[in-house]
Order: C-alpha cells, then structure tokens, then sequence
C-alpha cells in the first residue's frame, strides 16, 4: 500500500492494492472491518486462507494475525475500533515472505 500526503498536510494509505501487491501479515488489539468493493484477494487469518470478492465482508478479531494478496485490482474499505497510538504502538509485524 502506498502512502500519500497531499499539499494541505493530510495524509493517507492508499487502500486499493494492485494486482498481485502484499500487504504485511500483523496483528494489534483493534477488531477490524474489510469490506471488498471490487475485485479479488486471498486474506490470511491466523494462517488460515480465505477469499474476498466484491461485496463481501470480514469482522477482524483483535490479536488476529492477518494479510492479504490482492488478485486483481482490488478496492477494501476498512475501518477500526480504536485509533491508532504512536506513543504506544502494540503491532507486531511478520517477516514480508510469511505470507
């Protein structure tokens, strides 16, 4: 995914994976929420391969490790439970080739 900041100082991930991009398997205490908008990706959940396509949904347990591979072009919107804290992250990041 690919960040962005744009010339009033807002700031952003880019959260529509090309074809064949990774996103790292990780994992906090945050429940989330994906919801495929278009196409195809192979999403790990705790090691475990599942498939979304347009129109499907995934609840996120918190302390779940998770990932995907988009298959195509592929368009999640997403949301947490809690905002993100800087000054006390709690991610944790497995190497890019566990996937």
């Amino acid at each position: 995914m690919n960040y962005t900041k744009d010339y009033r100082g807002k700031s952003w991930w880019d959260i529509f994976p090309k074809n064949g991009q990774i996103n790292f398997t990780h994992n906090y205490k945050q429940t989330d929420y994906w919801f495929c908008a278009y196409g195809e990706a192979r999403v790990i959940l705790d090691g475990t391969s599942h498939y979304m396509s347009q129109g499907d949904f995934i609840e996120i347990p918190p302390n779940t490790w998770h990932g995907l591979e988009a298959l195509t072009d592929f368009g999640l919107i997403y949301c947490l439970t809690e905002k993100y804290d800087a000054n006390n992250p709690d991610e944790q990041r497995m190497p890019f080739d566990t996937f």
